[in-house]
């Protein structure tokens, strides 16, 4: 069958696209849902007092460039309602958890206090000096990394020594504190988690999950997209990042280890080899994300996979393999799980990213992640991606040259002369393309600057070149209000 057509197919089983965040930023990338979804489901987390339900709908709408009076009246709400640290001005984000109700991979309740800026509105409350110097000496105290803890207490939780995604998701926390009086400080922080990182979980040519844990685990697309946006603050050489791409997706095709020979995302190789769609939609993304600084085997690897050249072909290996149900036409996240709308949403999107074969032009894919979720599904946001089966169009970000496109039962050609986001209108049957619109600007705010590099050590020297020539707004908002200046 069609991707196209599988797609709308798994679409059509979802009949409540309202009932997450989540799930309504899928609807409106799909067109089944419009804009102001948000609304209806940032009211919902509201009227629940789910305040990190309330910032993760804010963000998503932002990132999908959709603001209200709603939304910012719920954002209001958050920032009156939700809890602190009695000891010091931090938000806590999983309050459920009474023991450690910070959790670090959540930062994106720390938006809390770029809103209070820009609104006006409990800046007292919202003190991010407080917090900062109060996160900043439980991270010093305890000398690893956590994955959340309790400023009044002290009590932190890890596992191991601590992971590799605490690391990074440590990064992007300090990097959220941007006031003047702090940034050097945070930026210092950050620093210091890429140096233990390092220290920690490099080995030999690829990062592993810890050093009592050296498995290839699954959750590289959102560590390695945090690593990036940390990376591009300050020149530190990335071509480990590069390395471990290579190792961990493409060097032996669908026997690499992070497939496993399964030919989607496998857990955590070789102790759980169990299949997983959320790793296998991050790793998908990840490998379009970085296709213009790949070696030129890494860039054949990838083209190769999606074609089935390297067989099977990739979306044919996801429809194949367990996570996906014919008879249904439903999507479930791992082989024990029950099919859901959200995996169902994450199937799809996988689907649609395995449709687009890169060449000369390659997908400008967002480096958004932004602390909503595990996976930093965020990328996927409708300013960037579309797909509406009716009309028989796509919406796409690309940076400048042919693609390839295997909506159909063929593979067409196109040529996008600049980069930008495009509209782009197929025949009835998905096989010919019949227009293509330039609708907006690539967003500098999340994607990576073109650069055409075949070495790693091209890749290294060019961080130092973009920290200058780049504008900084991979810090975050804070730090676009205060370091651009």
């Amino acid at each position: 069958m069609m991707i196209a057509e599988q797609i709308k197919r798994s679409l059509d089983t979802i009949t409540d696209w309202a009932s997450s965040w989540e799930i309504a930023n899928f609807g409106v990338c799909f067109n089944k849902a419009p804009l102001t979804v948000f609304n209806d489901v940032i009211t919902k987390y509201a009227d629940a007092g789910d305040w990190l339900g309330v910032a993760c709908t804010a963000k998503i709408a932002e990132l999908n460039h959709f603001e209200t009076p709603v939304i910012i009246q719920k954002i209001q709400d958050m920032l009156t309602n939700v809890g602190m640290f009695t000891s010091a001005k931090l938000p806590k984000n999983v309050p459920a958890d009474a023991e450690t109700p910070f959790y670090v991979k959540k930062y994106v309740m720390l938006e809390g206090y770029y809103w209070s800026e820009k609104l006006d509105f409990q800046k007292e409350k919202w003190d991010a000096i407080s917090a900062f110097n109060a996160l900043r000496s439980l991270r010093w105290s305890q000398g690893k990394p956590f994955y959340a803890c309790n400023i009044d207490t002290g009590a932190v939780k890890r596992l191991y020594s601590g992971e590799w995604t605490d690391y990074a998701a440590l990064m992007n926390v300090w990097l959220k504190f941007g006031k003047p009086e702090i940034r050097r400080s945070a930026v210092e922080m950050a620093e210091d988690e890429w140096t233990s990182f390092m220290s920690n979980c490099w080995q030999a040519d690829h990062f592993i999950d810890a050093p009592e844990k050296p498995n290839w685990e699954m959750h590289a697309p959102v560590v390695l997209r945090q690593l990036i946006k940390f990376l591009l603050s300050v020149p530190y050489p990335a071509g480990q990042i590069k390395s471990d791409v290579h190792v961990r997706y493409l060097k032996d095709f669908w026997d690499s280890p992070q497939w496993g020979g399964k030919n989607v995302v496998v857990e955590h190789n070789p102790d759980s080899m169990k299949e997983r769609l959320d790793g296998t939609f991050g790793a998908v993304g990840l490998l379009h994300t970085f296709y213009r600084a790949l070696d030129d085997f890494d860039k054949n690897a990838f083209r190769q996979m999606l074609t089935g050249e390297k067989a099977p072909k990739m979306a044919d290996a996801l429809l194949g393999s367990t996570l996906f149900d014919s008879a249904s036409n439903r999507f479930r996240n791992s082989p024990t799980d029950s099919a859901t709308d959200y995996a169902t949403c994450l199937g799809c999107a996988t689907l649609f990213l395995e449709a687009i074969l890169p060449n000369t032009g390659s997908l400008a894919v967002p480096l958004a992640c932004e602390g909503l979720d595990e996976w930093g599904i965020d990328f996927f946001n409708s300013h960037h991606f579309g797909f509406n089966y009716d009309a028989r169009t796509i919406k796409v970000p690309v940076y400048a040259g042919k693609l390839k496109f295997n909506f159909g039962t063929q593979t067409v050609e196109e040529s996008f002369p600049y980069d930008g986001i495009y509209a782009v209108t197929f025949s009835q049957d998905w096989n010919r393309i019949l227009s293509k619109t330039k609708v907006a600007d690539l967003d500098a705010e999340y994607i990576i600057p073109p650069k055409t590099l075949t070495t790693v050590e091209a890749l290294t020297s060019s961080f130092a070149v973009m920290l200058l020539a780049f504008p900084l707004w991979f810090f975050g908002k804070e730090i676009v209000k205060y370091v651009r200046r």
